[in-house]
């Protein structure tokens, strides 16, 4: 894959999103240098690369930082993120970072995805009353037990897949997934192609969407993982689907 093949694929995939009503709001790729890479990415992350590594990995900060200042390739419905983000050398592929990063708040109306202030507003207001209810020893009245039950907050893990054969190092596979911790890194067994990343995350998180997997197209990655990775649970699936 090349970076105009990438930058189409990027452009096809937010274009049928927003056909879908997946996605509320979309941001092209753009090419720009990294050293001695070039990075294609979403416009925003040219002046704030540190962004990416400055906060905890799936925290609420992250998330608020990533929606506020247009961190992602594509913002959907119920406020999850997508990024994908490529690294170029000589237009060959050398990197990857692909995100689904789900929202921690259960929006109960769709309205509030497209208006970043109320829905802060009202995550702040959910987390406040998540604490106040946790410091109640005995908070057993039928309001508050209504309120825990109808809780908007959610416990819910960003889900990255990397491609970093420059960092890759013992305990940190060339490709790899973090889940639920910047430091936990499930081997996959290679790069993975746009399409592999949005099956896998239309597939379990929007099932009745399937139908935009068909318009990404696909492309086979030579196999990364090394024979003692593959002793372990890892990241597998067919060269091509």
């Amino acid at each position: 894959m090349t970076p105009s093949e990438a930058r189409s694929a990027v452009a096809r995939l937010n274009a049928v999103l927003l056909e879908g009503d997946i996605a509320i709001a979309v941001n092209p790729a753009i090419r720009f240098p990294v050293g001695e890479k070039t990075r294609l990415s979403w416009p925003n992350a040219k002046q704030t690369l540190g962004l990416l590594t400055g906060n905890p990995f799936g925290c609420l900060s992250e998330y608020l930082d990533y929606v506020r200042g247009g961190h992602y390739t594509s913002l959907l419905f119920d406020g999850a993120l997508l990024q994908l983000s490529f690294d170029f050398k000589h237009d060959q592929l050398v990197g990857h970072r692909y995100c689904y990063y789900p929202c921690p708040l259960a929006i109960p109306d769709p309205s509030f995805a497209s208006n970043t202030d109320a829905w802060v507003d009202l995550l702040e207001q959910n987390l406040f009353t998540e604490i106040e209810l946790s410091s109640l020893e005995n908070a057993s009245s039928e309001n508050d037990m209504r309120n825990k039950r109808h809780s908007l907050l959610r416990l819910r893990s960003p889900i990255r897949f990397d491609f970093s054969p420059d960092a890759a190092a013992d305990g940190e596979p060339v490709s790899h997934v973090h889940l639920n911790s910047a430091d936990a890194r499930i081997p996959v067994h290679s790069a993975l192609s746009i399409k592999a990343f949005i099956r896998f995350v239309i597939t379990h998180f929007y099932p009745k969407h399937l139908e935009v997997v068909d318009s990404v197209g696909d492309h086979a990655y030579a196999r990364c993982i090394s024979l003692e990775e593959e002793r372990n649970l890892y990241i597998n699936c067919r060269a091509t689907i």
